[in-house]
């Protein structure tokens, strides 16, 4: 087998895989509509063109699903990217294909096919062996979010859930009805995924386009309620009436072809007023056995942001390009630090002697080689690292040309364009070509020792006067000339200002078209620059003076210390300040959330001389977080009811088959026990972080004896347990001032840990202690130990350490993190201590500020 990776592709346990995997009977067989309907919910639910399921054999990789590769049925192990995606439990991301060093010779990347991107999510059996992959591709770069990858994750584990259920039909035929039961609770688990997507899903049945289900994110786009469900798409939204949309739907329904939308203007009207909203959307039928179509998925994107925004930037640059083109001096635009021509006016074109399809979309040494060794080149990529303005005054440049070398003399002003983060991507060269001018003046100025010369031998010889004085006469004629010549070069000059300051101008309206805020510090005098609309936003008028401290006093009192200290770290280190905060301003008390990304100036001695930078209000992106942590909560608490009851009839079920010894219905039975506590499990953690994160957790304190509370809850677990022997270190009375079932929590979260990720029969110690005025509370394993690079990421929201050991324990990387909120909350401290192979201590402190 032919490895095109470079790196190892088969896992230890390869030989074990490939027997559970032949275990299933799937390899090689006809595609099913199960995991047909996965692959296309993947491909609508992340809008990449291309979605497979697939399983990975010995030298083969099998597609039991395809959508948008064709016919395709198979592919080489040592070319599929699905067999690095088997090679670890979480889901494998490449955003960028190209620059990763294990694909630059893979076919699939560097061949015709140009793939881009690719995440893919291991199918995992019961037992722990990664035997294929749910993965989605496309031909473009993309960005895949930590929650896109628990939805994928979430897709892969329902092809599983089929793939068992596929085994569990070949095998008990005459269980039907059980099977139709799990596949009821896999659609329903489905159904629950396509609730919580990030995207607008709907459903559309019949010809009457009666709106069968809306997620609340459609409602949002669509501006309406819930109460449209089971109302005709033209009734509950009249304003589509002349517009495409219908006709379209209407298509789709008649030809049971589905329709793609880019970018498509619709008039919608939304909180009593009509609005011209743009979308990315697609329009799928969905048939039944027959093939014939019964209802309509809807999946829409809003891009009204996006297209809005490149609407702008295409203006502002077509005002650029014709500030440009009409110069009367020469103007051009390099692009990038390549210095890619990518204007020029005709002005500019006569001085460097080339015609546009000559100069035009070329790096500039590639056009003029012999600028290399020149100062242009040098001078050019320092204004790219300083992003200051240059001005040259009567510089000599050479130049080749097609009737051989020129050399000129020119006046240049290069003036950097920033984007809307303040870094420098092009830059505005002026150039007047002096020549002529400065070569006039040497003339005027050799005239002048000439006529001095003629002064002082007049004084010796009167008989030459008359030659002298016709010398003189032409002398005068010829300076005559050269001073109408540069008086015409003067006002070309003026001229070229004028334009200059026009220049300047449309890149302040460009600054402010884009909504970005700017300021700059001179740390050399301390005096403080703001731009008008920077003032605007913080409550001050055009005209009136604001400080740096005006502005930062504006700073929430819980946000203001930490802006400061990153300022401050920007200054120290040479490096980009980016914080996100909240104001409060003055005028009208109106809660704001500001960016602000500014970098440190050096001047030409390399020292601190301006700290520049820009601000923009992110206010309604903060707000869609809030909405988005409130609908995590409420989802939360609405399916925690539902899964309760859905327990307890489990628990009844599971009585009854008591009494028909039924093997299967058993098993069935303690599988869905087990899927129903592990959806609890995770509905309690999103539950928490969701309120962590809206600040909604409220510490109760009370003052109680911290040495009861770790003696209670170690009693407790070791009750529970059977397979470790946890020993409670003696613990004097110690009273702290604290919620107690919070600090409870951190406990009983430690111990489980340790229970989990250390043998059966090893011993775990807990114990407390007052030392250098704190009171530390720690948890001791004998496990395997926390490598270092993961020890410092422990308490970070889901994360979660990737070792063999932790690929067959449950987990979202949750509750080290929201352990690690209540002790913050506390003021305290929580870390960890490990050495590989000799176990592990968990510690939290409180400050003695804490304890009474």
């Amino acid at each position: 087998m032919e490895n095109t990776f470079g790196i190892n592709i088969i896992p230890e346990n390869d030989l074990q895989r490939i027997e559970v995997l032949k275990r299933y009977k799937i390899l090689d067989t006809p595609p099913e509509n199960a995991f047909d309907h996965i692959a296309k919910l993947a491909t609508q639910i992340f809008g990449v063109p291309i979605s497979m399921v697939s399983l990975v054999d010995a030298e083969q990789v099998y597609f039991k699903a395809n959508v948008g590769m064709g016919k395709v049925r198979s592919t080489s192990r040592g070319v599929s990217l699905c067999s690095l995606a088997v090679l670890s439990p979480g889901v494998t991301v490449f955003e960028d294909a190209t620059v990763e060093p294990c694909l630059l010779v893979n076919p699939l990347v560097a061949g015709d096919f140009g793939l881009k991107f690719y995440a893919g999510a291991p199918i995992t059996t019961p037992d722990g062996f990664l035997i294929g992959t749910l993965c989605v591709v496309d031909k473009k770069t993309r960005i895949f979010t930590e929650q896109d990858k628990i939805i994928l994750q979430g897709l892969a584990t329902l092809a599983m859930d089929d793939i068992e259920l596929r085994l569990s039909a070949i095998e008990e035929n005459e269980k039907q009805e059980q099977i139709q039961l799990l596949l009821a609770e896999s659609e329903y688990r489905a159904r629950l995924i396509v609730n919580d997507a990030p995207v607008a899903i709907g459903v559309l049945n019949g010809e009457q386009l009666i709106i069968e289900s809306a997620n609340d994110k459609i409602l949002e786009v669509w501006g309406k309620t819930s109460k449209i469900i089971g109302v005709p798409l033209h009734l509950a939204i009249p304003e589509l009436k002349g517009q495409p949309f219908l006709g379209i739907l209407n298509d789709v329904f008649t030809s049971g072809q589905p329709y793609y939308g880019n970018e498509l203007k619709a008039q919608l009207n939304r909180n009593g007023q009509n609005e011209d909203v743009y979308f990315n959307f697609v329009y799928h039928p969905l048939k039944n056995l027959d093939d014939a179509t019964t209802s309509i998925l809807i999946v829409a994107t809003d891009v009204t942001q996006q297209v809005n925004a490149r609407l702008q930037i295409e203006v502002t640059e077509r005002k650029l390009e014709n500030m440009v083109l009409n110069s009367t001096v020469g103007m051009n635009i390099f692009k990038g630090r390549e210095l890619i021509i990518e204007l020029a006016n005709q002005p500019m074109y006569n001085i460097w002697g080339r015609t546009p399809s000559q100069a035009l979309g070329k790096p500039l040494l590639a056009v003029f080689p012999e600028l290399i060794g020149q100062q242009f080149p040098e001078l050019l990529e320092g204004i790219f690292d300083s992003g200051k303005t240059v001005e040259q005054v009567e510089i000599g440049v050479r130049i080749a040309t097609d009737k051989g070398e020129k050399n000129l003399i020119i006046n240049a002003k290069y003036v950097p364009l920033f984007d809307i983060f303040g870094e420098v991507e092009s830059i505005v060269a002026t150039v007047i070509n002096i020549t002529e001018l400065v070569n006039a003046r040497i003339f005027l100025e050799q005239s002048e020792e000439e006529l001095q010369t003629i002064n002082e031998e007049l004084t010796t010889t009167n008989e030459e006067l008359a030659t002298l004085n016709e010398e003189l006469s032409d002398t005068n004629e010829e300076l005559s000339i050269t001073q109408e010549y540069l008086q015409q070069s003067m006002t070309s000059l003026e001229e070229s200002k004028v334009l200059l300051l026009k220049s300047e101008e449309m890149l302040r309206i460009s600054t402010e078209a884009a909504e970005v805020h700017t300021w700059q510090v001179d740390l050399k005098t301390d005096d403080f620059t703001a731009s008008a609309n920077l003032k605007n936003l913080l409550g001050f008028t055009t005209y009136q003076e604001m400080t740096f401290e005006a502005m930062n006093t504006q700073i929430v009192a819980e946000h203001r210390s930490r802006v400061q200290e990153e300022f401050e770290h920007a200054l120290r280190q040479t490096q980009t300040f980016d914080v996100e905060y909240k104001i409060i301003r003055e005028n009208d008390n109106q809660n704001r959330w500001l960016r602000t990304k500014g970098k440190l100036l050096l001047d030409s001695d390399e020292k601190p001389a301006y700290f520049s930078g820009i601000v923009i209000d992110i206010t309604e992106k903060k707000e869609g977080e809030i909405r988005k942590n409130d609908f995590i909560a409420m989802v939360s608490h609405e399916l925690k009811t539902p899964l309760t009851s859905l327990k307890g009839y489990l628990q009844l079920l599971n009585i009854k088959n008591k009494k028909n010894e039924d093997p299967f219905t058993t098993s069935a039975l303690a599988k869905g026990d087990k899927q129903v506590n592990k959806m609890l499990s995770i509905i309690d953690g999103f539950l928490n972080v969701s309120e962590m994160d809206a600040g909604k957790i409220t510490l109760h304190k009370e003052i109680f004896n911290l040495s009861d509370v770790v003696d209670e809850i170690g009693k407790d677990v070791q009750l529970t347990t059977l397979t470790h022997v946890i020993e409670i270190a003696d613990c004097r009375a110690i009273s702290v001032h604290a919620d107690m079932n919070k600090i409870g929590q951190v406990i009983n979260n430690f111990l489980s840990n340790a229970i989990k990720y250390s043998q059966t029969g090893k011993k775990i110690q807990i114990f407390c202690e007052e030392i250098e005025g704190n009171v530390r509370v720690g948890v001791k394993d004998e496990g395997e130990g926390i490598r270092q690079q993961d020890a410092i990421k422990l308490f970070d929201r889901f994360y979660r350490v990737d070792n063999q050991e932790s690929k067959t324990i449950a987990g979202f990387g949750i509750g080290l993190y929201i352990c690690a909120e209540i002790i913050r909350r506390h003021e305290g401290k929580i870390w960890i201590d490990s050495t590989i192979g000799k176990g592990s201590t968990f510690y939290f402190s409180l400050p003695l500020g804490s304890v009474k």
